[in-house]
């Protein structure tokens, strides 16, 4: 029969905390429901497992587990357990999802670009969690493509095994050296990862570049301790904690009954550490780039990638597993008639000799590979500055990704709307960089009616409010903005081509091939003259872009500025100054508000 109270203890629930197994944040979760709802916590099972005869309980949270079974099992009184162990005894259940920390696991490594995945573990299926963890860890690495021939299996130590550490070392050692290299192995505890951690460092595994571990519970003790910090998903035992007292106060007042649906706790998500930071993918400067970004904001942001229909890989452009060549090798393979042109210039004009490391990894000479990383991140928007990305579409969407494509006709916009594609932008002839041939205000009408009902953006001589209020008039959703940004203190361009863009006149750029192979307009500068001169062919994209590069380092090295010149648009000419990039913005927008809601209003009347 249920223990009696006393009267002195009439007003205090008095409620037994029976735990197999704990960690400090479920006590401190359930010390906040205590502390709100005048609770008593009997101390007495976190010494010998026992419970003095006649003490006066309400209740009791247990932790289910073979040293106190018996004892849980003989309680009189509402009890919640917090563990998915299957056990007779009916009762609220109160539980970590461990099927959405599996899932977490894998998609952790997955987007980090792993193709194997292991799964370090008990050999005997001791551990409920674990299995729970396990199995949908596989189950949704088998829902991304990924198949058994990719799953590895990696068994923790047992006996006498376990007890002695360089058999130990042994065992996990002949394991780890069999597993294909880069891989990511999910642990189902914290305490796994660390015996894993060891192990690797004691015998030149590096993690995480070969070998990437995730554990789970973020106990930071055992995760910061770490001889490489360790990754992990917070089970969010806090919460547990509270909502099993919060069940149990439900079951002591009847408002469940003990075969009521148990509650799942969603984890709080993956902590990331050293032991996972890496990506296992070709194009680590890429990631890097998109990881400082995500770092820097939470707001959307764009990834603006060359993907060219066709890529010169002559010469020692085409080599495997280099990931940077000396340009003076590079220019050894070019066409005998454009390497005597070079020297030529060089011994005419004195420039000095300009070595340049050219990296052979670069995202327009590895498109593919620079496409993936951006898969993987997920980052919001992918641009194709060049090309049409109509082919990566069906997998951008897949994540979660914008994308979108840069035309300079009509005919373009409307195959690349009808490749799928999220935004287009509509280049006119003004614009800097690669460009068409036609005008901004013929290509905004007619790119909008191609593409419909593909939302378009303007782009090609917009360098204020005037230009985006113009945009705007003619159907587009907004505009996209070069040249006016270079000319910013934060611009990406040579000081000096930023003062060419604020000398410019309005007939101060010219479009060329002699910089890329492709027609391209940048700030008008003698390199222009001394090309056409030649009468030589350029030579395929990005080759000519080699041949235009060696010559711009020796001319900057000689200070002969009047042969540089940088990508530039017409609307250089209206730019006056170089300011900060958020000045810019402001003041284009508030004149193209003050165009589109004063100015219009009072200077044009309709009738």
């Amino acid at each position: 029969m249920p223990l009696s109270k006393s009267p002195d203890d009439r007003d205090l629930v008095n409620v037994l905390l029976a735990f197999d197994w704990f960690d400090e944040r479920i006590f401190r979760g359930i010390l906040r429901f205590a502390n709100e709802n005048k609770w008593h916590l009997s101390p007495y099972h976190f010494s010998d497992y026992s419970l003095p005869e006649g003490w006066p309980g309400d209740g009791a949270i247990t932790c289910y587990g073979d040293n106190i079974k018996a004892q849980i099992e003989k309680l009189d009184m509402p009890w919640v357990d917090i563990t998915a162990k299957p056990f007779e005894a009916i009762c609220p259940r109160v539980y970590v999802d461990d099927d959405i920390i599996g899932r977490i696991a894998a998609n952790h490594f997955v987007n980090r670009g792993f193709k194997r995945f292991g799964f370090f573990d008990w050999k005997l299926e001791c551990v409920t969690v674990n299995q729970l963890r396990k199995d949908a860890y596989f189950d949704e690495l088998r829902k991304k493509g990924f198949d058994e021939a990719d799953f590895y299996l990696i068994e923790q130590s047992e006996g006498d095994i376990l007890n002695n550490f360089e058999l130990h070392r042994r065992h996990i050692l002949a394991q780890l050296e069999l597993l294909p290299r880069p891989i990511g192995i999910y642990t189902g505890q914290d305490n796994l990862a660390a015996d894993l951690v060891e192990i690797c460092g004691r015998n030149n595994i590096h993690v995480p570049e070969e070998v990437a571990i995730l554990g789970t519970d973020n106990i930071e003790l055992i995760c910061k301790s770490s001889l490489v910090p360790i990754s992990s998903i917070d089970a969010n035992f806090g919460e547990l904690g509270y909502r099993a007292a919060q069940r149990l106060q439900q079951l002591m007042d009847g408002e469940i009954s003990n075969d009521a649906d148990p509650v799942k706790i969603e984890p709080k998500g993956l902590v990331r550490r050293r032991s996972t930071d890496v990506l296992a993918v070709k194009h680590p400067k890429v990631a890097e780039a998109i990881r400082e970004i995500k770092a820097q904001t939470d707001k959307p942001f764009g990834v603006d990638l060359l993907l060219p229909k066709h890529l010169d890989l002559g010469g020692g452009m085409g080599m495997k597993d280099v990931d940077e060549l000396p340009l003076s090798k590079i220019l050894e393979k070019f066409p005998k008639s454009h390497i005597d042109w070079f020297n030529k210039v060089k011994k005419e004009m004195q420039l000095p000799d300009v070595e340049i490391m050219v990296r052979m990894n670069t995202t327009t000479m590895r498109p593919k590979e620079s496409i993936q990383v951006c898969l993987e991140e997920r980052v919001p928007l992918f641009c194709a500055g060049l090309g049409n990305p109509g082919f990566m579409v069906e997998d951008a969407h897949a994540f979660g990704i914008k994308v979108l494509g840069i035309t300079g006709n009509a005919k373009n916009a409307k195959r690349m709307a009808e490749s799928g594609i999220d935004l287009l932008v509509a280049q006119g002839h003004e614009g800097g960089g690669h460009t068409g041939r036609i005008g901004t205000m013929v290509l905004l009408p007619a790119a909008i009616d191609a593409a419909n009902p593909v939302p378009v953006l303007a782009a090609g001589g917009i360098g204020d409010g005037r230009g985006i209020a113009a945009s705007l008039a003619m159907g587009c959703i907004g505009v996209w903005v070069g040249t006016r940004f270079l000319a910013t203190n934060e611009g990406g361009a040579l000081d000096i081509n930023k003062q060419k863009i604020v000398e410019s006149s309005d007939e101060g750029t010219r479009v060329s091939r002699a910089y890329t192979g492709k027609t391209l307009r940048a700030s008008f500068n003698r390199y222009h003259d001394i090309w056409d001169a030649s009468k030589l062919k350029p030579l395929p994209f990005p080759t000519q872009v080699l041949l235009s590069s060696a010559l711009l380092a020796s001319f900057i090295e000689a200070n002969k500025t009047a042969y540089v010149g940088g990508l530039a648009g017409q609307v250089s000419a209206l730019i006056n100054e170089i300011k900060p990039a958020g000045q810019v913005l402001e003041e284009m927008v508030e004149e193209a508000v003050d165009i589109l809601t004063r100015k219009l209003t009072e200077n044009v009347v309709a009738k």
